[in-house]
């Protein structure tokens, strides 16, 4: 079975713009490809000191929104990846503070 992945852009004025990512042979590496454009994306857009909240709305409000498609069953979209939810949760990994790293000196 091939997996297909494609991009939807919202453009403003109610149009969107669908873009083929490509071709898979499993579902594995279709969601790969898909969590792929998610964090290219995510890491371009944080800026230092932004919040969890603000980066997700800036991925909802302007990231790309991949969907993937079987040939074999004829859905719409394929279980098993949500894309929002990926990006909710990757959003959290980037925008976590950084530990402090221990000062080096002996007490």
């Amino acid at each position: 079975m091939t997996y297909f992945v494609e991009v939807l852009k919202n453009v403003h004025g109610g149009e969107g713009d669908v873009r083929h990512i490509g071709d898979y042979e499993s579902l594995e590496a279709a969601v790969e490809a898909s969590q792929f454009l998610i964090d290219k994306f995510l890491i371009a857009n944080y800026r230092y000191g932004m919040t969890v909240a603000d980066l997700f709305a800036k991925y909802q409000k302007n990231g790309d929104v991949p969907f993937i498609f079987s040939d074999g069953d004829k859905t719409i979209n394929v279980g098993g990846f949500n894309h929002f939810k990926y990006a909710m949760t990757k959003c959290t990994e980037i925008c976590a503070p950084v530990a402090s790293a221990p000062s080096g000196k002996a007490e």
